[in-house]
């Protein structure tokens, strides 16, 4: 994994010889592997990575294999897989290159939108998947995206699932990152003052 971090070249092979497909199978097959997701992450972040295999071997793999996750009626160890992928995609959104194609991706919008009610409210049980998925959202609607647009048009009752969490008492070091994570994407989906005020008056 260290060659992955500072070889271009060695990136490039393993993208040629499909070692992002053989991690996300490894992953889906139901192993928890926090270097599978490492190498999915490094290998799929830089320059030397060619837009088409993000998506067609990282973003549009993993949206489908989230959504037929949550189709399922989940056992524990599957919520664990559910992890890996949102982190994937977190790890992914932290690069500015990628954020600012998922951020205004049509079908990653209406991905998130579809999973939004099917996980914020698994909160109480499946902090770590919240969380990760509210970064997730977070991290897509810094500044003007399309899905801070779509979320806008449902502004009160995303709010209103984001401050049950917050209002939620748990002193457990793991919600409280959870919680963050929910002032974050409050504060990114306010920024307009228009915004502010409306939610004020209600």
């Amino acid at each position: 994994m260290n060659l992955l971090l500072v070889q271009p070249d060695y990136k490039a092979a393993f993208i040629s010889l499909g070692g992002i497909r053989k991690m996300l199978e490894y992953t889906a097959a139901g192993s928890k592997s926090n270097t599978a997701t490492l190498l999915i992450c490094h290998s799929m972040d830089g320059s030397g990575v060619a837009e088409k295999d993000v998506w067609d071997y990282g973003v549009d793999k993993i949206e489908r294999l989230v959504r037929g996750l949550l189709e399922e009626t989940l056992k524990k160890d599957e919520y664990l897989r559910l992890e890996d992928f949102l982190e994937v995609l977190v790890c992914l959104s932290h690069s500015e290159k990628h954020r600012n194609l998922l951020c205004m991706s049509r079908p990653t919008v209406d991905f998130l939108l579809w999973c939004y009610p099917r996980i914020i409210t698994k909160f109480k049980k499946e902090v770590q998947l919240v969380t990760s998925f509210v970064s997730y959202c977070s991290n897509l609607c810094m500044g003007e995206t399309l899905l801070k647009n779509e979320l806008e048009k449902n502004l009160l009752g995303v709010l209103a699932s984001l401050t049950r969490i917050i209002e939620t008492e748990n002193k457990l070091r793991r919600f409280i990152d959870l919680q963050k994570s929910c002032y974050n994407l409050i504060s990114n989906l306010l920024t307009k003052e228009s915004l502010r005020d409306s939610i004020g008056a209600n």
